[in-house]
């Protein structure tokens, strides 16, 4: 199920009446059609103004006043330092957002775009951004609200090993097919290693205010020009580094950087670029930190406060295949080798002794199979979306009938 906390998340906003007259009254925006444009966190709402198209953005009844103002003002600051990340469009009595249905409610501008990061060069570009974000974000003076977050897209070191053990405790109680059982085995070796291969490192990693959730469909491009980051519902204060893995395991991922030969060569280009943005370089530890940080990316969505984990799975009779957490299956395999204890490559490309960083390959053959997208369709199941990137990799999202999304992808199907 989409909600989490039992029940303090909340579910996706849905357009309603009370909704029309907030805005009506608020921003003389007529009751229209509208067109939602996705995202699995909030309502994104693409209205009209007379000329102007506008974005009404619903957050979850979870997100408070404070903690929305705190996001505001953070952006308001970046996008003063030169950072495209801020569209607000006070209300007539210049109020910065209101309240419908019991969940807060802000207007943005729509900055056209026909492109995200999604591609070698425009990663390229986001990640010397993203290293810019954090020099201007360790100095910025936000409130306590906009410090933390109690649901987001990661996991502190200290909480992975007891937080996947209790989300696949919970998994295994649902009594799951053989697939989801070792799924979840997966999860808790990876969470085993990653432990291990964290401790001694993490202690004193640099932490401040990060952007939360830096990847693609958050980065915004017109042709090559970066004009648009948006998102900021995960922003919190942790090692700066765990930022930085987000995108690079999505890189990883997403970009079928999983069957390459030499993984760490292809994402060491990146973290250049990121450096190249900071005011102060990569410590010697958070280069040493960074390859467990990617590999501690999926067991976010294993934790028991996960939303795919948090609740059974909605008797759904067409979708059955690899709830919860699909997305992460594909990297949910043990490690090889991260015990070896001669010097290796950190990804910045520096030697340092220890353990084998976990970037060789996971796992093989973990990712949705063509025979299972047409076994899916012949139930009369049809994605809500799908896209095809330009090295193959293919991205396949279906919608169940609460509205929750369920992903699959990571390499062309076969």
């Amino acid at each position: 199920m989409d909600d989490a906390g039992g029940g303090r998340r909340g579910t996706r906003a849905t357009v309603s009446a009370e909704l029309w007259e907030v805005l009506t009254a608020g921003w003389a925006i007529p009751r229209q059609r509208g067109r939602d444009l996705g995202g699995s966190l909030n309502l994104n709402l693409l209205v009209s103004r007379g000329d102007e198209r506008l974005v009404v953005r619903v957050h979850r009844p979870s997100v408070s006043p404070a903690r929305l103002e705190a996001i505001q003002h953070a952006r308001q600051q970046l996008d003063a330092a030169g950072v495209p990340c801020s569209a607000l469009v006070v209300a007539r009595d210049g109020v910065r957002w209101a309240r419908a249905a019991g969940r807060l409610v802000e207007v943005e501008r729509y900055i056209p775009h026909d492109g995200r990061m999604d591609t070698p060069p425009r990663l390229a570009r986001g990640l010397s951004l993203l290293g810019r974000v954090h020099a201007l974000l360790a100095g910025a003076e936000v409130p306590p609200a906009g410090r933390s977050v109690e649901f987001a897209n990661h996991i502190e070191p200290g909480a992975v090993l007891s937080g996947t053990r209790a989300g696949t405790a919970r998994i295994r109680g649902w009594h799951p097919p053989p697939d989801e059982r070792r799924m979840a085995s997966q999860a808790e070796r990876l969470a085993e290693l990653v432990t291990a291969g964290e401790a001694g490192l993490v202690a004193g990693l640099p932490r401040q205010l990060v952007h939360g959730d830096f990847w693609d469909d958050n980065v915004f491009f017109q042709g090559e020009t970066l004009v648009f980051v948006a998102d900021f519902a995960f922003m919190a204060e942790r090692a700066r580094i765990d930022d930085l893995a987000l995108t690079l395991y999505y890189a990883d991922t997403e970009a079928g950087l999983t069957t390459s030969p030499d993984r760490i060569a292809a994402l060491r280009p990146l973290v250049h670029r990121y450096a190249s943005g900071l005011g102060n370089p990569l410590t010697d530890a958070e280069h040493q930190a960074l390859p467990w940080a990617i590999a501690r990316q999926p067991l976010w969505g294993m934790h028991d406060g996960a939303p795919q984990v948090a609740n059974r799975p909605p008797p759904h009779p067409g979708i059955r295949i690899s709830q919860p957490a699909p997305m992460h299956r594909r990297v949910l395999c043990p490690a090889i080798g991260v015990h070896q204890p001669r010097p290796v490559h950190t990804i910045s490309g520096s030697r340092v002794p220890g353990h084998q960083p976990i970037l060789p390959p996971l796992c093989n053959g973990a990712n949705m199979r063509e025979s299972e997208y047409e076994s899916i369709s012949a139930r009369g199941i049809k994605p809500a979306s799908q896209e095809t990137y330009r090295n193959g990799v293919r991205k396949v999202i279906y919608r169940d009938p609460d509205g929750n999304e369920i992903g699959f992808g990571g390499a062309p199907l076969e």
